[in-house]
Parts: C-alpha cells; sequence; structure tokens
C-alpha cells in the first residue's frame, strides 16, 4: 500500500475529462480541470498544508486497533486523501477514508487513486446532508466553506456533528475573515508568468505551453467563492450544529502552499486550524 498519488496520470485525466464529469451547475470544470495540473507542473506535486495538525489530532481519535475512519467533505482532487493517508502513517493509524462531494471529477480521480494505492477510499456523489452515519471518527473540510454559501455553511456543519461518533471531531483548516478580497490581476499575472517560465524550462513544446497556460488562465480567474466567513459566524454555526470549539489558531503560509495562491503578494492571508468536538 502507499501514500503516493499517480499525479501524472491524474492530472492529465482531470485536464481531459472534467468538462464531462464537472457539475454544471456549480460551474466547477475550470477549477477541476486544473488543479491537479498546477499541482504536478507548479507545486511539484505538494501535498496541502496540515500534516502535523492533522496527524496530531488522527493520533487521538484512532481505536485500540489503530484504526480510524474519516469523512473528506469535499476534495479538488487527490491530493486531500494522500495528505490524510499521510498524516495517519504517521501517527501510527490505519485510516478509512470516505470522501463526499457534489461532482464527480474528484469522486473518478479518488477512486483511481485507491485503485492504485491499495489505500481504503470510497466516495460518494452528493452532500454530508445525504449521510445517516454517525459512528465517524474524524469529519475533515480543507478550504471548502469559501465555496458555500452562508446557509450551506451552517448546514455542513450541522451534517458533520449528525455524521460523528459522540467524542469525534470536526478538522478543519479554513480561511475566516470579514473580508475576502478577489485575487489581484498583479498576482494573477505573477502566477501565469512563474507556471510559464516552469514549463519552457521542462522543455515543453511552445504550443502545449500554450494550451496550458490558458487552461491556468481560466483557472485562476474562475471564482467559485461565496464571500467571506467571519470568524463570529463561524463559532456561531458550531454552537448551533452542537461542537464544541476544542482549538483554533491562525497560520500564515511560509511557503507557497495552494495552486490558488502566492503569499509573496498576498501576505495578509492566514488559515485557521479547527478541532471541534461533537458533544455527548
Amino acid at each position: 500500500m502507499s501514500n503516493t498519488e499517480p499525479l501524472s496520470e491524474l492530472a492529465w485525466f482531470a485536464f481531459e475529462n472534467a468538462e464531462a464529469l464537472c457539475n454544471t451547475d456549480v460551474g466547477c470544470k475550470d477549477y477541476h480541470r486544473f488543479w491537479s495540473m498546477v499541482r504536478l507542473l507548479d507545486l511539484d506535486g505538494r501535498l496541502p498544508r496540515g500534516l502535523n495538525f492533522f496527524a496530531e489530532n488522527l493520533a487521538e481519535l484512532k481505536d485500540t486497533k489503530g484504526c480510524v475512519n474519516v469523512v473528506l467533505a469535499g476534495a479538488a482532487d487527490t491530493g486531500l486523501a494522500a495528505l490524510i493517508a499521510a498524516a495517519a502513517a504517521q501517527s501510527g493509524a490505519s485510516p478509512s477514508i470516505l470522501l463526499v462531494d457534489r461532482c464527480r471529477t474528484p469522486l473518478t480521480l479518488n477512486r483511481r487513486f485507491a485503485e492504485i494505492s491499495g489505500l481504503d477510499i470510497q466516495t460518494r456523489h452528493g452532500t454530508l446532508d445525504d449521510m445517516a452515519a454517525d459512528s465517524m471518527d474524524a469529519v475533515v473540510t480543507h478550504n471548502v466553506m469559501g465555496f458555500n454559501s452562508e446557509p450551506d455553511r451552517a448546514a455542513i456543519l450541522k451534517s458533520a456533528a449528525r455524521s460523528l461518533r459522540p467524542g469525534g471531531r470536526l478538522l478543519s483548516i479554513e480561511f475566516l475573515s470579514d473580508v475576502r478580497p478577489p485575487r489581484s490581476a498583479d498576482e494573477t499575472s505573477a502566477l501565469r508568468a512563474g507556471l510559464e517560465k516552469k514549463l519552457f524550462d521542462k522543455g515543453m513544446d511552445k504550443d502545449l505551453v500554450a494550451t496550458l497556460l490558458d487552461a491556468a488562465q481560466a483557472y485562476w480567474s474562475a471564482d467559485l467563492t461565496k464571500g467571506p466567513y467571519p470568524e463570529a459566524v463561524f463559532r456561531s454555526h458550531l454552537d448551533a450544529a452542537h461542537l464544541n470549539l476544542v482549538s483554533l489558531n491562525y497560520s500564515g503560509d511560509t511557503g507557497r502552499a495552494s495552486p490558488r495562491t502566492q503569499p509573496g503578494i498576498n501576505k495578509t492571508r492566514k488559515h485557521a486550524y479547527i478541532v471541534a468536538e461533537r458533544r455527548p
């Protein structure tokens, strides 16, 4: 069993098939088409942020046999499942992962990842509202709240609470802020220029580079966010969902950790690392 993603295969699959697989109501085609490609070509396959955060919590949640049941509430590609698998390995746990998503692109990618890696990854098309499980050890959200509107954010947390066993934990890394400014033209230009240089440095043909840059431009220009999520509102949603806040700490990126941002330009962006427990 291996936690390593076959990222080249998966990135090209998403690039070629997202248009057919993506949820047209959500409008996520440009986003899912290029997310894995940026990780592959521009970030050297880097995993999402939070390895130690998740490892520490999974170590406390695993049962006496070392097993831990985790729900992923949405994912851009296979990076989040790979992150949780790596965190579980670091904590000495054996993960059983269920990915729930509204879009078939990340679900298809994760099924292929499971086939190749041997990891226990199940997928379900829909939302957490569709789940009836109440025995999960952890529900993970990783930069998904910003893509949901105000009532849906509260619903996600209520559904997460229903999915957890008593004492199970919501583990979240989210951007909580009173404002959520759009990406500036300067940041988009810097991201594009950096990717263009890397593509030519890899010896790629200029026509392929042009095709990839057009897709990258559409990806970075796509704005699927639904506005800011203030911490005070998040706390009220937690309370209404009967989740007790255990910890909430902010951390800024010291290096580029996301295909969507460039910390050198957007230096004030901080993410909240959140642990909340289902009440008995």
